[in-house]
């Protein structure tokens, strides 16, 4: 067992406040992450592989939530340590790649959250 980072990035489909998550609906923000990661790799030699799960983000309607929650995306991942010789260079390489994503889709914010994990790595 070997510890390592994880990452959660939260990123909605529509971009700004008070929608009704209407429109962006030919816009797929896993292919968006995926071309920020290839771009992110060609650049830095880090793929940012993530799992894509399909979620709402609920806030207060009076900041702008439609009803029952804003479509987002939750991309989670870790760091392989077999694979990745700079932990540092990797959270830089996740921040770069959700930055990428964020203005593709035209998001005012994102969330990004790391944390120190046990990491196995089964072969």
């Amino acid at each position: 067992m070997a510890k390592t980072l994880k990452f959660t990035a939260v990123i909605g489909y529509v971009p700004g406040y008070g929608h009704k998550n209407e429109g962006r609906e030919g816009t797929d923000p896993r292919r968006v992450w995926q071309s920020a990661a290839k771009e992110e790799f060609d650049e830095s030699g880090y793929y940012v592989s993530a799992t894509a799960v399909d979620g709402h983000t609920v806030y207060h309607e009076d900041w702008g939530c439609p009803v029952g929650g804003e479509r987002t995306v939750v991309f989670s991942g870790s760091a392989n340590p077999e694979f990745t010789a700079n932990m540092d260079e990797w959270r830089e390489s996740v921040i770069r790649v959700a930055k990428e994503s964020k203005r593709s889709l035209e998001q005012t914010t994102v969330v990004i959250e790391f944390a120190k994990v046990d990491h196995v790595y089964l072969t």
